[in-house]
């Protein structure tokens, strides 16, 4: 099987900005600019034929089985 992974994050970030104000302020790591946290889907396909692969995912992406295009980026990886 092969497949495509997608990193989907929320576009407001509380759980990272948490995190960064977390390590900056309480532990004092002055040096991290910046957290972001996001969910990493794996999608596999039983069929190894690219174009029938790139035809699935635009078809799950049309559905928005995995991210809600309002609130969340989605990135292919």
């Amino acid at each position: 099987m092969t497949g495509v992974m997608l990193l989907v994050r929320e576009k407001q970030d509380f759980v990272g900005m948490s995190k960064t104000n977390t390590l900056r302020d309480r532990l004092h790591m002055d040096d991290v600019n910046e957290v972001k946290s996001g969910v990493v889907w794996h999608i596999s396909f039983d069929t190894k034929n690219q174009k029938e692969q790139e035809r699935l995912f635009k078809k799950l992406m049309e559905l928005h089985v995995f991210h809600n295009p309002h609130s969340q980026d989605a990135f292919l990886i």
